[in-house]
């Protein structure tokens, strides 16, 4: 495991308007490498994001030189550092709040473009969002706002349906007032439903969502702060809300903490279990100042999106050249409408292996025994793999079609909490026996599964459960069974 980071530097310290620089880390924090580079005179806000292949997407607001207007500008980097390619998104004036990747393969921005408007010299803010490709390319942008007033996100999250549920506020230049802002998107970025926050009637506080998070059933966890009427930080809120059958949400929750109780940091963590954990800065008139982390319980169950829902697809035809030498012709396909295929791995089943799209021709050093497999696996960029097998010199024993099978079932998330999901593409028709065995063998949950399609896919149960290791026996109707380990954490 690795981690990536980036930063702007001027002699060691960080500083906004200098060079910058991407690192990798190893799993224990240990610098690999640091590469430094120019996006333009200044890097403010930025987001990273790791990719499977080891390279990163970053997005990041900037200017090319001292008088044009701010942009933002998202680059791709390879495994080394190096840059892949840059391109400016959106119009000028633009600024980003997240960067967060879709199910479909795509990838997201949001934040606000300033604009100007006819009874002001001043420029206002539009929301922005705008969809695009692991290349670069734009799919859509959309913008929303009023003449009269300046809008912006703070917040972005995949929502259910390809949807995106986003937090920010809007303030009506004419009437000098503030209010939050929730908004629900669909698939085509079309409004679903929207909340504004209303100053509380008794001290008239104003509540301004920061970020938000899914929720399971269609619902969302805002976070953020209150303000009083002089514009002065008065506390932090949280809040859920829950979705009705007239399609909007209702509010199901709130809890509001005086000004004494600290800010959220920038997006807090939401777990299966229901815990929401920040990071938090001490208040300025704190005599020790710091940085501290805060997690509530029972703050409510996320909406994790299916970002193997259309998982690869892993194939290859395999003909013999000569008795000891291979020769294959690769079509495997990435899943997802964007999806890309990032990585290839072939297994030649004589212990040398091959990285990339097409090998060239394999020679043996003798004639391979029956049974022995020549495996492709495939990754594509939102971290989903796929496995296909062939046995070009007779077939498989029952346990070299244990192995494969196990190869090719994903089983996610792992380690898990509350639940767990198994899928197996090209999976015989017929009902299939799932059990979920403990490490004495014994069955604590059984399931009769039939495939959609091609497509075998058993939602597993963990709740009440004891920490531990277990296993996902797998019996398929057409006789072959598989096993894969499961670790269940608290």
């Amino acid at each position: 495991m690795t981690g990536y980071s980036s930063a702007s530097f001027l002699n060691g310290v960080t500083y906004p308007a200098a060079g910058h620089f991407i690192c990798r880390t190893d799993s224990t924090g240990r610098l690999r490498w640091l590469r430094r580079f120019s996006l333009g005179s200044l890097l403010g806000q930025h987001r990273l994001m790791g990719l499977p292949d080891g390279g990163a997407l970053l997005a990041c607001e900037t200017t090319f030189s001292s008088t044009s207007a701010p942009v933002v500008l998202v680059a791709r980097f390879d495994s080394a550092g190096a840059v892949l390619w840059q391109r400016q998104m959106g119009r000028p004036y633009s600024r980003k709040c997240n960067l967060v990747a879709l199910a479909d393969g795509s990838y997201a921005l949001a934040g606000y473009q300033a604009r100007p408007v006819a009874f002001s010299n001043l420029l206002y803010n539009d929301g922005w969002v705008l969809r695009f490709q692991l290349n670069g390319d734009t799919i859509r942008s959309r913008y929303f706002g009023a003449d009269v007033d300046s809008d912006g996100f703070n917040d972005v999250q995949p929502a259910a349906d390809g949807g995106l549920l986003l937090s920010g506020s809007s303030f009506s230049i004419r009437q000098r007032t503030g209010q939050g802002w929730v908004l629900a998107l669909d698939s085509l970025d079309r409004p679903r439903w929207q909340l504004r926050t209303q100053p509380d009637p008794t001290t008239r506080h104003q509540d301004f969502p920061f970020n938000v998070r899914p929720l399971l059933g269609g619902g969302a966890l805002v976070i953020g702060s209150r303000f009083d009427s002089a514009q002065f930080y008065a506390g932090r809120y949280l809040a859920a809300y829950r979705s009705v059958s007239a399609g909007g949400v209702a509010l199901d929750w709130r809890l509001s903490e005086p000004a004494s109780a600290p800010g959220v940091f920038e997006y807090p963590d939401l777990n299966p279990a229901g815990e929401l954990t920040f990071a938090y800065g001490f208040s300025q008139s704190s005599a020790t100042p710091g940085i501290g982390l805060l997690r509530y319980t029972n703050a409510g169950t996320p909406y994790v999106p299916n970002y193997c829902q259309r998982p690869p697809a892993a194939y290859f035809a395999a003909a013999l050249a000569a008795p000891n030498q291979l020769q294959v012709l690769a079509a495997s396909t990435p899943g997802p409408r964007y999806g890309v295929l990032l990585l290839w791995h072939w297994d030649f089943g004589d212990g040398t292996t091959y990285d990339g799209p097409a090998p060239p021709p394999h020679r043996y050093a003798t004639v391979p025994a029956p049974g022995t497999a020549v495996r492709l696996t495939v990754t594509n960029n939102l971290g989903c793999t796929a496995t296909h097998t062939e046995y070009p010199w007779g077939g498989p024993t029952a346990t070299q079609q244990s192995r494969d099978l196990a190869a090719r079932a994903a089983l996610w998330p792992n380690p898990a909490t509350g639940r767990a999901t198994l899928r197996l593409p090209d999976a015989p028709a017929g009902p299939a026996s799932v059990m979920l065995l403990d490490v004495l063998g014994r069955s604590v949950r059984r399931y009769l599964a039939r495939p959609v399609g091609r497509t075998l896919t058993q939602e597993i149960d963990l709740a009440g459960l004891a920490p531990g290791v277990y296993a996902v026996r797998v019996a398929l109707p057409d006789g072959r069974t598989f096993a894969r380990r499961l670790l269940v954490q608290e």
